[in-house]
């Protein structure tokens, strides 16, 4: 009895936190993320401190190695802090949408609840994500043309961390998503008149977005480091990727919804134009009632026109500046590494 009440009660302490955790003001993952970048810097500053050289003229060469594990340090602390900011926008996104959906309390709490994993599926995806790092980190060094240049076995550590909250961002992006595309193919209240009643779906999307590809952005540093150039361009690969679904997935239940609204709709409004064009061309007196085709095919353009996803052209020019981000990092990045070299001779 003790031990099947245990994990009840774990999960409730769990469930306590992420509560407090979604109500932080953005000020509080910056410094959990802050403090943990300190931490890893003085770790990595610590590992590496007998491979600085640090010449008679105040010049200090740094082993190619740390800047591998300072770019991991930061990536990780980003994923950290923008993952805990994303959990308090997207139940603020679902708030928004309290008016319009047909939810009870009860069943809108439990949406509510699920936009954060629980303890199993946050632990596993973090433990999958932590393999796939130690894996990534430790298969190039099979290869000996490569294991030279390939960061030394200091980096494992900082990739099974920088994987492990990978995972446990990708389980949580693929959460919200989930609870956005349900609430909005099941239990929203559609008026397809009010496209701005819509906006919480591409707000989620566009953060969502947005955190992957900033992330995939500050990674592809690592391209002029020592790491493995295959192994960093597949990561950034994948991370994009996990940007264009995470802008996508959350609207795609509304996406549903709109489109099955408007074809009732326009079915409604031209069996109506049917019979008001039977009424023009009938021989009966009708000068007591006043044509309504006008209107009638004003309203149907006008649904017609209705966007069946809620993306304007402001969410649509932003995820494509997130999408240049990494590409242009990725080319600055080596460009500045081409300079400094031809400038060093």
């Amino acid at each position: 009895m003790a031990s099947s009440s245990e994990p009840a009660r774990t999960e409730a302490k769990i469930r306590t936190l992420a509560i407090r955790i979604i109500g932080w003001h953005w000020k509080w993952p910056v410094i959990v993320a802050g403090a943990l970048l300190l931490a890893l810097l003085a770790t990595a500053f610590g590992v590496h401190s007998d491979s600085m050289d640090v010449s008679g003229q105040g010049g200090v060469t740094l082993d190619p190695h740390l800047r591998t594990d300072f770019v991991l340090s930061l990536v990780s602390a980003y994923t950290l802090g923008a993952g805990l900011a994303g959990l308090g926008k997207a139940i603020r996104e679902l708030d928004r949408l309290r008016p319009i959906l047909r939810l009870d309390e009860s069943k809108f709490d439990l949406y509510r609840s699920r936009l954060f994993p629980n303890a199993r599926a946050l632990s596993t995806s973090g433990l999958i994500g932590g393999c796939i790092g130690a894996t990534l980190s430790l298969l190039p060094l099979l290869d000996p043309a490569i294991r030279q240049s390939h960061p030394s076995v200091h980096s494992l550590p900082f990739m099974i961390l920088l994987f492990g909250l990978l995972g446990m961002m990708a389980m949580i992006t693929h959460c919200q998503s989930q609870v956005f595309r349900e609430v909005g193919r099941q239990h929203i209240e559609t008026d397809l008149l009010d496209p701005e009643a819509f906006s919480p779906f591409a707000a989620v999307g566009l953060m969502n977005a947005g955190l992957w590809l900033v992330g995939s952005a500050i990674a592809s540093l690592l391209v002029t480091s020592t790491a493995n150039m295959w192994v960093v361009i597949v990561v950034i690969i994948v991370t994009t990727g996990f940007g264009a679904a995470g802008l996508i997935v959350p609207s795609r239940g509304l996406h549903a919804h709109i489109r099955a609204r408007k074809r009732e709709e326009l079915a409604k409004i031209r069996h109506a134009i049917a019979d008001e064009r039977a009424t023009l061309f009938s021989g009966s007196d009708r000068s007591s009632v006043p044509p309504r085709m006008n209107d009638m095919l004003a309203y149907e353009a006008r649904i017609e026109s209705v966007r069946e996803w809620p993306f304007d052209t402001s969410t649509l020019g932003r995820f494509a500046l997130f999408l240049l981000i990494p590409l242009v990092s990725w080319i600055g990045g080596a460009l500045v590494e081409r300079i400094v070299d031809s400038a060093l001779g």
